[in-house]
């Protein structure tokens, strides 16, 4: 969970990889996901700066990491550690359960960043972001997508054309939500109506 002691952060490629680096350094481990609103940091590093805004870095480790791990990851980059103290952002390790819910075929978009140190980070491509943050829903995600529409970045009919395409595999329920959310933002003074 994010810290709200500090203002949002505008992330560059360089604290992405800031991230990757400490995060391998203390979990051994090489090869990461970037989920959330910063893996737009992958496809589009001098984005919208709206775009590029939040408190935090989200990721988890390609292989599963033990649950020490995971404590060390957060006590070592999270809420109360040193690391926010020092950056003003957070690495939040999450884990392979934030994208069970993911439009089908998100790892074949995966959009690779690596570090001079060659840790690896697939982030989830422009579009997977743009349905993950519609089924959010939180005002959040509708603003965050509402920049997404504005930039041209993704089309609220490129979502729509990605859930049929997906079948049965989102739910009504799914559907309706992400439906919803998605005119939420075009009805918000960020973006026109498409």
């Amino acid at each position: 969970m994010a810290s709200n002691r500090f203002p949002k952060h505008l992330f560059t490629l360089p604290d992405l990889l800031l991230a990757l680096e400490e995060v391998s350094r203390l979990s051994g481990e090489r090869v990461f996901i970037v989920a959330g609103s910063q893996a737009i940091l992958g496809s589009y590093p001098n984005g919208p700066e709206i775009l590029r805004l939040s408190t935090d870095v989200d990721l988890y480790s390609r292989q599963p990491v033990s649950e020490e791990i995971q404590s060390l990851l957060q006590e070592e980059f999270g809420q109360f550690s040193d690391f926010i103290e020092t950056h003003r952002w957070e690495i939040e390790p999450i884990g392979p359960w934030v994208m069970y819910t993911a439009l089908p075929g998100w790892e074949d978009r995966l959009v690779k960043t690596e570090t001079p140190g060659g840790v690896i980070g697939w982030c989830i491509s422009p579009l997977d972001i743009a349905y993950n943050k519609a089924e959010a829903s939180r005002p959040k995600d509708i603003v965050y997508l509402a920049a997404l529409f504005k930039a041209r970045i993704i089309l609220p009919s490129q979502i729509k054309a990605a859930m049929e395409a997906a079948g049965d595999v989102i739910t009504p329920f799914a559907r309706e939500k992400v439906n919803a959310t998605i005119q939420a933002a075009i009805q918000s003074n960020l973006t026109p109506a498409e």
